[in-house]
């Protein structure tokens, strides 16, 4: 019996940063929807991969020219844009590898060009990456690509296999770097995700240590999550998603009529035991929706495997 209340208070617990971090989750998606965030990282990363603003003075930025391109309009609508060291931006979140290096390279052969630019096939476009590097005025890109495709000039192989080898070194190149820029989101979503995790905590008073204290003295209360968590995890997703946002008034949470924060820190034992709830709370949170569903579902199955409450093993 004393198993299956602890694994019951687990689970209640579980089920709480379950739905916390689903709320801190919605809510970081609908902030990085509204203020473009994953395309303001792209684009950051873009401009970090082609050095932007190492070469010559009084030119239009390589990364705009690049993704006002063709091969890259064509993934989303306006002009792809960033402001506000990069929180906010405009554009796509995403660009395949074979259509930035497209749009780089021609973007590249026609600012190396004078006069009216005749249109070629992909196959020249990246067999004449050599020569479109070397027309490049010296810097860390010229540098950068001139050992990815070589130098200008090359006969030796023909015009396919150097497209071919051209085509896939870029696309590599675009690769690793746009593996560096998720690392840059995810850093930088793991700190909005904790920022709000801590409102949230703040707003509804959700603490740890006096939840499982509710939770050992209210058998109801432990039945009654059980059978919630049970419905939403069996749920499909979007139901799933719709019956853990409901069931938030189902937890003890929330402060009391007339108390303010201040009234908390009046007494130091009382403050000391809310702001370690509190961070117990948050730094829960943070381990993600994901980890405390996971964790749910396998305290849900070792509690269908064992006794209900109030029966004994034979």
């Amino acid at each position: 019996m004393f198993g299956s209340v602890v694994l019951e208070i687990f689970l209640g617990l579980a089920f709480l940063f379950l739905t916390l971090s689903l709320v801190v989750t919605t809510a970081q998606e609908l902030l990085a929807g509204l203020f473009g965030m994953r395309a303001a990282n792209l684009i950051k990363g873009v401009r970090n991969l082609l050095h932007d603003g190492d070469g010559r003075q009084n030119e239009r930025p390589l990364t705009e020219e690049v993704f006002n391109h063709p091969a890259l309009m064509a993934l989303y609508k306006g002009r792809a844009r960033s402001w506000l060291s990069g929180l906010v931006g405009n554009g796509p979140s995403y660009v395949p590898n074979s259509a930035f290096s497209v749009a780089l390279l021609d973007t590249l052969r026609r600012r190396n060009s004078t006069g009216t630019v005749a249109p070629i096939s992909l196959e020249e476009l990246f067999g004449r990456a050599p020569d479109i590097v070397e027309g490049l005025p010296p810097g860390p890109l010229r540098d950068a690509l001139t050992l990815l495709v070589g130098h200008g000039g090359e006969t030796e192989r023909s015009l396919h296999r150097r497209a071919a080898e051209a085509e896939k070194k870029l696309s590599e190149w675009f690769d690793a770097s746009m593996n560096r820029a998720s690392g840059w989101y995810k850093r930088k979503s793991q700190a909005i995700g904790l920022v709000l995790g801590a409102a949230l905590v703040l707003v509804v008073d959700a603490n740890a240590l006096d939840f499982i204290a509710d939770l050992r003295t209210n058998a109801t209360l432990r039945e009654a999550l059980s059978e919630s968590a049970g419905n939403a995890v069996s749920a499909t997703s979007d139901q799933g998603m719709e019956l853990l946002l409901a069931q938030l008034d189902q937890f003890p949470l929330g402060w009391d009529a007339g108390e303010t924060i201040a009234d908390r820190f009046a007494d130091s034992s009382v403050a000391l035991r809310s702001v370690a709830g509190w961070l117990m709370t948050v730094l829960a949170i943070s381990l993600g929706a994901a980890f405390w569903f996971d964790l749910t579902k396998k305290a849900l199955t070792l509690r269908a495997s064992g006794p209900k409450p109030g029966e004994t093993i034979s």
